[in-house]
Formats: C-alpha cells, sequence, structure tokens
C-alpha cells in the first residue's frame, strides 16, 4: 500500500511539473497586453475542444459525486446547465460574429448597453469565476486521499502552480496546459477501460519486462 501511494505521488509531482513547464514554455513571446489575453484567437475548433473538456471534467467529479450521494434530483441540475450551453452555442454565440472588436463579455455588454451594464457584468463574471474555481480546486481536493495528502495541501499546490503559470503566459497558457491535460484524461480512461476489463494486461506486461531484462542480463 504504502508502494503505491509513494507512486502515485511521484506520478502527481511530475503531473504537477508538466504542467508548470509547459505553461511557462507557452509564454514565450507574450509582450503587450493583447498578447497576454487574445493570443487564444487563432486557436482551432479542436484546441478549443480540448480545453473545454479538461475545464469542465475537474468539476464533473464533484458533481457526479453529489448525485450519486444526494439523488437524481441534482442530475436534473446539471442536465439543465447542458441545455443552456447547447442554446448558447446555437443561438447566441453566432450573434458575437458582429463584435469583434470586444474582448470580454463586459467590453459586448458596454458597448451595447452602456457603463453600468459592463460594471454589473464584471461583478457578475467575478463571483461566477470565483466558484467555479473552488468547485475545481474542491474536486482536485477530494483526490487527495489517493496521494496521502490533505485536501488543503493539494487545493493549495494546483492552485499556487496554476495562479503562477497563468500569470506569466495568459490565456496561451490556459489552453496549452490544458491540452496537455486532456490528453492525460483521455488515456488514462483508455488504460483505466484496458485494464478493468482485461486485469491479467498489466501483470503480464511486467512479467515481459522482467523476462526481457533477463534475456537481455544474459547477453
Amino acid at each position: 500500500m504504502e508502494t503505491n501511494i509513494t507512486l502515485n505521488t511521484t506520478l502527481l509531482l511530475l503531473f504537477l511539473l508538466a504542467n508548470l513547464v509547459i505553461g511557462l514554455w507557452s509564454s514565450r513571446g507574450i509582450k503587450t497586453f493583447d498578447d497576454y489575453i487574445q493570443r487564444g484567437k487563432n486557436l482551432s475548433g479542436g484546441v478549443l475542444m480540448a480545453t473545454m473538456v479538461a475545464t469542465l471534467f475537474d468539476g464533473s467529479i464533484i458533481t457526479l459525486d453529489i448525485v450519486y450521494k444526494r439523488g437524481f434530483v441534482h442530475f436534473v441540475e446539471i442536465f439543465a446547465l447542458s441545455i443552456s450551453a447547447l442554446f448558447l452555442g446555437f443561438f447566441v454565440f453566432p450573434r458575437l460574429i458582429n463584435f469583434q472588436k470586444e474582448v470580454t463579455l463586459a467590453d459586448l455588454f458596454n458597448t451595447i448597453y452602456g457603463p453600468y451594464a459592463r460594471i454589473f457584468v464584471v461583478l457578475a463574471s467575478t463571483v461566477f469565476s470565483f466558484f467555479i474555481i473552488v468547485t475545481q480546486l474542491t474536486a482536485l481536493g477530494e483526490l487527495a486521499c489517493l496521494f496521502n495528502l490533505s485536501p488543503n495541501t493539494m487545493m493549495v499546490a494546483i492552485g499556487l502552480i496554476v495562479t503562477f503559470y497563468t500569470y506569466m503566459g495568459g490565456i496561451r497558457s490556459v489552453v496549452t496546459t490544458d491540452v496537455f491535460q486532456f490528453f492525460i484524461i483521455f488515456f488514462g480512461i483508455f488504460a483505466f477501460f484496458i485494464l478493468s476489463t482485461y486485469p491479467d494486461t498489466l501483470p503480464s506486461i511486467i512479467k515481459g519486462v522482467q523476462n526481457k531484462k533477463k534475456f537481455l542480463t544474459f547477453f
């Protein structure tokens, strides 16, 4: 058991270090404020899909846990959020193509409704973003037991790393690390499915590696 915890902790540290390095590497070439907040405009649809999946996956961990513990009624709330996202995607966002100069939602409301609307959107977006971040960090804290760490330690460590590379690289660093996390999630789920379906796969691989080592040692 202790060996598994040590291995899990090592993998976690490597994962966090990789995110930090990738985030800082992506910050190269950031010279102006426009670079900091708008370098993501040239990203492809696949990259944007990957970053959204990685972002939503963290929160979905704790959401599924709530549904499991408190009942099906909470699934209705999640389903409603999904429907609202589809509505925005099909009917609202296509109309924003006429507002290419606006960078944020607050800029958009300022253009259409004036400065007071902008202030309201800034406050509402700040509160919304705060609770999203809290949800994601809480979900990650739920995984602390796998690494023999306290939830607070894990949330603080991850929060500091994310804040640092986001501060250094802006939207580009966030998107690049999200793509990296997407591939980790995808291959992790794939590996879990294979090992769950064929439980003898991993022991066979380990045995094969050990036999290969013996074969190479013989020669």
